[in-house]
């Protein structure tokens, strides 16, 4: 799909978009909604070799089984169904190798329009939507922190999450393992 080879920032902004119904005629709008459902996935041995390579040990060490055919993909990242044992399925999120650095490229490149923006319509904080979109943005590629210092991260906001939602009824959150967490899983 032709937006898709924009970038992750070109799609999200889109996906975005999407979700403001009137906001773009019918055809565009159906066209921007492709882009929860039509993303090209990380290739199997890809996938293989990130696990491996970031983990440190073969997949078949790491999980009881893990199915190589993305269950979701997304702009960033992509979803793999997976069994820790014969009793206990995990779901594994897998981010897309040099997203952050075309995010990186992509924003620089939107950053000039952003400026032009904001002194058009200096009563509207275009910057700050701007800033909080990226910043939203990149956090998404992280999941999970290298330092402590970093910003919050895919695996911090899970947990958070699930201590919030404790108790709760008919609602789920996923257990995070720390030992099969690094900032690409």
């Amino acid at each position: 799909m032709l937006l898709e080879g924009l970038g992750a920032v070109f799609v999200k902004a889109f996906q975005t978009a999407s979700t403001l119904p009137g906001l773009f005629p019918p055809y565009i709008q159906e066209t921007m909604e492709k882009l929860y459902e039509d993303l090209s996935p990380i290739p199997s041995e890809q996938v293989k070799r990130i696990i491996e390579t970031e983990l440190g040990h073969p997949i078949d060490k790491l999980f009881h089984s893990f199915n190589m055919e993305p269950h979701k993909v997304g702009s960033i990242a992509q979803v793999h169904m997976a069994k820790m044992s014969p009793t206990e399925d995990v779901v594994g999120k897998i981010g897309k190798p040099g997203v952050e650095e075309s995010m990186d490229s992509d924003l620089a490149l939107l950053q000039p329009l952003v400026d032009l923006a904001q002194e058009m319509i200096p009563h509207f904080e275009i910057q700050d939507l701007f800033k909080d979109f990226a910043g939203k943005l990149k956090n998404e590629t992280n999941m999970a922190k290298v330092l402590p210092e970093e910003p919050i991260c895919e695996s911090d906001r899970l947990k958070e999450m699930k201590k919030a939602l404790e108790g709760a009824k008919n609602v789920i959150v996923p257990k995070v393992y720390d030992k099969h967490t690094t900032k690409k899983i």
